[in-house]
């Protein structure tokens, strides 16, 4: 990504910036190992997000997983977006082959340069990808908003994917501000609704 201009970074600083995490065919896909069971309300809240955020030409970042081996490869149907969420000609597309969204260093530094004041999330799967990457966020400085609503969790040995999507979301409060998709759609500054959880003080 080449420099920034003053009038460019202050409307990206301006315009709220949606990032759609590995909103991928993998997690829809029956028999697939990350198959996600009672995905589609979490996904229909991601699809009502990103036609929000298009019709109000907010900035867009889809972030896509690609690794070797036989999940989430790149010559697999699977590792393709899910209908409708492909990136559009003018939206912003990252590959990773980590958690992190944070992995792949244009999206590094394009959060780096942009700091937009509104920064959203969604997508999958909030226990690996959207954790790591909203993590490594807040070790950066960034303030980021996850939707709550519009992810889900993989299945754990102790939790289902509902159960899992609630714990991971409870570790994100400390990390991000967290709201749903109503507030989002609804034109309510979530960063406010939703307050990033108190951290505990480390020292005495």
């Amino acid at each position: 990504m080449g420099a920034i201009d003053l009038r460019e970074r202050s409307l990206m600083l301006e315009t709220p910036l949606l990032i759609a995490i590995d909103i991928q065919r993998e997690y829809i896909t029956p028999g697939r190992p990350y198959c996600l069971n009672g995905v589609d309300e979490s996904l229909e809240n991601c699809r009502e997000i990103l036609a929000h955020a298009r019709a109000r030409r907010w900035q867009i970042a889809h972030v896509r997983h690609v690794q070797p081996g036989p999940l989430f490869n790149e010559n697999h149907a699977a590792t393709q977006f899910v209908k409708g969420f492909e990136p559009l000609p003018h939206e912003y597309l990252f590959t990773k082959n980590n958690f992190s969204a944070y992995s792949n260093t244009g999206f590094a530094r394009f959060m780096e340069h942009s700091r937009p004041e509104q920064v959203y999330i969604i997508g999958y799967n909030s226990l690996m990808c959207c954790l790591s990457t909203i993590i490594e966020g807040y070790h950066r400085g960034h303030e980021l908003t996850f939707v709550k609503d519009a992810s889900l969790a993989r299945a754990t040995p102790a939790a289902n994917e509902a159960d899992a999507h609630v714990h991971a979301t409870h570790i994100i409060s400390f990390y991000a501000n967290v709201t749903s998709a109503d507030e989002v759609t609804g034109d309510v500054t979530a960063g406010y609704a939703f307050a990033r959880a108190e951290q505990p003080s480390l020292t005495n």
